[in-house]
C-alpha cells in the first residue's frame, strides 16, 4: 500500500496526507510521524484562560471548543490541571484530549495538514467486558470526537491540524504493530521468528492503565481471556511520590506534578534552595507499584512457560524496567524508546493498514 495518499482538492491542487500516530494517554500525549520523529507532551490541561501572556503573539497553548476554553499547562506547573483520569465525559471522549491532540499535533509541525491518525483505546474499552465483541459504541464516539472540526486556537495565527481520517485499535496491539512492521512497512523478521509458535504478551504500563495483551501465533489474534486491563500506572507512582514528599518535608499542599516527575527522575527534591536525596521514597513507591503490576502479569499471564515472549512498552516501564528484569527471565524484551511504541505501531497501522479506508 502506498506510504502517501495523495488527493484533489476543491482548487484541483494535490493534498498529501499525513499519516500520524497518536498515543493519547491519560499521563502523556505522544506524537510519531512517517519518519520516524516522535514527540512527546504531558497530559495537562487547565479549564479556562490561564496564564496571561506579555503581549508574544507565539502564545499557542489556549483554545475554545464550543465557547468553552481551556488552556495546555505542561509548562507552568503552578496551575492546576485537570486529572484526566477522573474527567466527565470519560478522557477518551472529553473535550482537554482533544486539546491535548490538537495542541501535539500543531507542535509537531502539522499545522493546516491534513493528516490521517490512529489513536488507541485499553484493551477493557475498546472490548466490551467479558467478551471478545469491540466496544463500537465508545469506539465510534471516539471517532467523531476527534474528526469534530469545532475546535480553534484562541491565537487567529495559528493553524490546527485536519484531520481527516481517524480510526481507534487497541493499546498494547498497536505495540505489537511497531514490533512486528518496520518503518517502510516491511515485515520485521525477528517479530516473525518469535510469534512463529509461540504467542507474544505485550506489557503496556501507561499512566493510568496497564494493559495485557496475549497476541496469538503468527498475529492471528488475541487470547481475550488471558488479555486484560489493571488500573495501575504511571500517575500511581507520581501521586505516591508526591503524598510521601508532602509527608517527609511537611508541606501544606503536595508538590505540583511536575516537581514530582523530575524527582521520580533524578531522585533528587530541590526544596528552599538545598537538594535532598529521596531516592528511598521513590525506590520503595516503584518496588510497591512494580509488585502490583506483577501480580497482575501473573495472573494474565501465568508462568510463561507456554509463551515465547514478554515485550514491555509505555512510559510506565522505565521507571519500573529494573523490577520487570527480575522475572520471565529469558522471554523479556524491553523495545527502545518504549514510551513511544502505541505512537509508532498506530502510525504504522494508519500509513500500511489503515490507509485505504
Amino acid at each position: 500500500m502506498a506510504a502517501k495518499e495523495l488527493k484533489e482538492d476543491q482548487q484541483g491542487d494535490s493534498v498529501q496526507l499525513v499519516y500520524v500516530g497518536v498515543d493519547d494517554g491519560h499521563f502523556g500525549t505522544k506524537i510519531c510521524l512517517e519518519t520516524g520523529e516522535c514527540f512527546y507532551r504531558a497530559s495537562r490541561v487547565a479549564r479556562g484562560l490561564q496564564a496571561a501572556g506579555f503581549g508574544d503573539d507565539r502564545q499557542d497553548t489556549a483554545y475554545e471548543i464550543a465557547g468553552e476554553h481551556f488552556t495546555v499547562v505542561e509548562n507552568t506547573p503552578l496551575i492546576a490541571a485537570e486529572d484526566p483520569r477522573y474527567v466527565i465525559p470519560t478522557y477518551p471522549i472529553n473535550p482537554i484530549n482533544r486539546v491535548l491532540v490538537h495542541h501535539s499535533l500543531m507542535s509537531a509541525g502539522l499545522g493546516g495538514k491534513e493528516v490521517a491518525i490512529v489513536t488507541g483505546l485499553p484493551i477493557e474499552e475498546y472490548y466490551v467486558p467479558g467478551t471478545n465483541n469491540k466496544n463500537s459504541d465508545l469506539i465510534d464516539k471516539k471517532v467523531a470526537h476527534l474528526l469534530s472540526t469545532d475546535i480553534k486556537n484562541v491565537n487567529p495565527s495559528v493553524d490546527l491540524a485536519k484531520i481527516t481520517k481517524h480510526n481507534v485499535v487497541s493499546e498494547g496491539i498497536a505495540a505489537f504493530f511497531d514490533m512486528a512492521l518496520n518503518l517502510d512497512g516491511s515485515e520485521n523478521q525477528d517479530t516473525s521468528k518469535l510469534i512463529a509458535d509461540r504467542a507474544m504478551a505485550i506489557v503496556d504500563v501507561g499512566g493510568k492503565t496497564t494493559d495485557i495483551a496475549l497476541v496469538m501465533e503468527n498475529g492471528r489474534g488475541l487470547y481475550g481471556a488471558r488479555s486484560g486491563t489493571a488500573a495501575l500506572g504511571a500517575l500511581n507512582l507520581t501521586e505516591e511520590v508526591g503524598a510521601q514528599l508532602q509527608l517527609r518535608f511537611r508541606l501544606n499542599s503536595v508538590p505540583p506534578a511536575k516537581h514530582i516527575e523530575q524527582a521520580i527522575k533524578t531522585k533528587v527534591y530541590p526544596l528552599y534552595g538545598q537538594e535532598h536525596d529521596v531516592s528511598d521514597i521513590v525506590n520503595q513507591v516503584a518496588s510497591n507499584l512494580a509488585s502490583k503490576i506483577i501480580g497482575f502479569m501473573r495472573k494474565k499471564i501465568g508462568e510463561g512457560h507456554d509463551i515465547g515472549s514478554v515485550a514491555y512498552v509505555g512510559g510506565g516501564t522505565i521507571d519500573l524496567s529494573e523490577h520487570f528484569r527480575k522475572i520471565y527471565t529469558g522471554l523479556s524484551i524491553f523495545p527502545e524508546r518504549p514510551e513511544f511504541a502505541n505512537a509508532r505501531g498506530a502510525m504504522k497501522v494508519a500509513k500500511y493498514i489503515h490507509a485505504g479506508k
